[in-house]
């Protein structure tokens, strides 16, 4: 299974990745918001791919770091 090693987190950490505030009412329209934003931004990027895995990871593990701030973020296999 290969990665997409080509994008890493830190690279998305831009001024223009950055939503606020959001339109989304729930947190899966948030990830789908902001996943919607990073692709508007990034090349070669699944946007549903990663909306699903960022979905999947969320529910193993929440990255809420405190209220109405998280780092939603998972791995995605290259396509």
């Amino acid at each position: 299974m290969a990665l997409a090693a080509e994008h890493r987190f830190s690279e998305f950490l831009r001024i223009e990745n950055i939503v606020h505030p959001l339109e989304a009412e729930t947190w899966q329209e948030a990830v789908a918001e902001l996943a919607g934003r990073l692709s508007s931004n990034a090349d070669g990027f699944d946007c549903d791919a990663v909306i699903a895995a960022c979905i999947e990871r969320e529910m193993a593990s929440s990255t809420v770091l405190a209220p109405g701030l998280a780092l939603p973020h998972a791995r995605v296999e290259k396509h």
